[in-house]
C-alpha cells in the first residue's frame, strides 16, 4: 500500500481522460486560469477553491482514509458545428454519461478504494458549453 498524493490523483485523471479520443486536449492548470481553448472538445483539470482533501480515521493503526476532490470540466466548443454541437450524438448528455462511466469506481490498479465524477453545473457561455464536475477519489494511506 503506497501513499497516494494529490499529484497521483491528477495524473490518474489525465491518463483516464486521454483515453477518450474525441477530446482535443486534456490539461491541468491553476484554478484562476481561464478555461482552455479547444477546437471541438476538451477537458480542464484544476484544484477548486475548497480544500482538495480531507482525512478521516476509520481504522486502528497507521491507516488513514483520505478523500481527494479535483475539478474536471468538459468543454464543448459549440461553434465548430453551429447549433448541431449540442444536439448531435456527442452533445452534453453524451459527455456527462461518458465521463461519469469512465471515472466511476476507478481503483487505479488497486491504489484507490473508489472514485467517481459528478457533474454539478452547466455553464453556457458564448463560445461553448462547460460541464463543470468534481472528481472524488477515496484512498487508504499507510502512515
Amino acid at each position: 500500500m503506497a501513499n497516494q498524493k494529490l499529484e497521483d490523483i491528477i495524473s490518474y485523471a489525465e491518463t483516464k481522460l486521454n483515453t477518450l479520443t474525441d477530446l482535443d486536449i486534456v490539461r491541468y492548470t491553476d484554478s484562476d486560469s481561464q478555461p482552455i481553448p479547444v477546437k471541438t472538445y476538451g477537458a480542464h483539470i484544476y484544484i477548486g477553491d475548497e480544500t482538495p482533501w480531507e482525512d478521516e480515521r476509520r481504522h486502528i493503526g497507521p491507516l488513514l482514509t483520505q478523500t481527494y476532490t479535483v475539478n474536471i470540466d468538459i468543454i464543448i466548443n459549440k461553434r465548430f458545428k453551429d447549433r448541431l454541437s449540442v444536439s448531435d450524438a456527442k452533445g452534453i448528455s453524451y459527455w456527462k454519461n461518458t465521463v461519469t462511466e469512465l471515472l466511476l469506481n476507478g481503483t487505479n490498479g488497486g491504489l484507490f478504494k473508489d472514485s467517481f465524477w459528478k457533474p454539478i453545473e452547466l455553464d453556457d457561455s458564448e463560445d461553448g458549453y462547460i460541464i463543470k464536475g468534481i472528481l472524488t477519489v477515496e484512498v487508504l494511506n499507510r502512515y
